[in-house]
């Protein structure tokens, strides 16, 4: 696999790139027929609390994600609470205490290059950005439960502590239709190494677009 370069930004023409990959995705992966409304732009993608994700390889788009970011002193919610639900119903003992809460959403690969190598690179990528920010904890939602499993082997891989919440029930939001929510709880600690030296020491296989 060729090097990969990303970018994790808040501008419009990368959101927009996004967004155009997110559409091909679903359009054109067979195992998302009939959620191309899944797909669409909503009121996050252009929020002030979120963080778009691209990966590159030679130039082209290869994935994407979202990282949305709120603490309990702003009034800003996160995708999975758009019909009411509050995230500190996950979290009742932190009510009132200074921490930041993010959710890792809309994460996607083209087909022909999905594996676990691509989709690690872009949860370090997350990763890094969410401890930029000091965040305490971060989620991620899907109606899945071997992809819960799968992000839950992911961050033991990477070295922060995860756990599924098999018990929880979340109602539909308008960004994520899923009749039956799942939500991965991970616990962030300081990335303090290079994301590149976490996963493959001495190997540098990300080139940032940030400069």
């Amino acid at each position: 696999m060729h090097d990969i370069d990303y970018k994790i930004t808040q501008d419009k023409y990368f959101i927009k790139e996004s967004l155009l990959l997110r559409r091909y995705i679903y359009e054109n992966d067979k195992n998302m027929n009939g959620l191309l409304s899944k797909g669409k732009r909503d009121n996050y993608d252009y929020d002030n609390n979120t963080h778009t994700t691209l990966l590159y390889q030679s130039n082209k788009p290869i994935a994407t994600a979202r990282l949305t970011i709120k603490t309990n002193d702003n009034i800003a919610k996160l995708p999975i609470e758009d019909t009411g639900f509050s995230i500190y119903e996950l979290f009742p003992n932190l009510i009132g205490k200074k921490v930041k809460l993010s959710q890792y959403s809309k994460l996607l690969i083209l087909p022909e290059v999905r594996g676990f190598d691509v989709l690690i690179k872009l949860f370090l990528i997350l990763q890094k950005k969410a401890n930029m920010f000091n965040v305490d904890y971060a989620i991620l939602d899907t109606n899945n439960e071997f992809r819960c499993r799968l992000f839950c082997r992911l961050c033991k891989k990477v070295g922060v502590e995860a756990k599924y919440l098999s018990n929880l029930e979340i109602p539909p939001t308008q960004y994520c239709q899923y009749n039956n929510i799942k939500v991965v709880v991970i616990m962030h600690k300081p990335c303090l190494d290079p994301i590149e030296e976490i996963f493959y020491p001495g190997k540098r296989f990300l080139k940032s677009k940030n400069g």
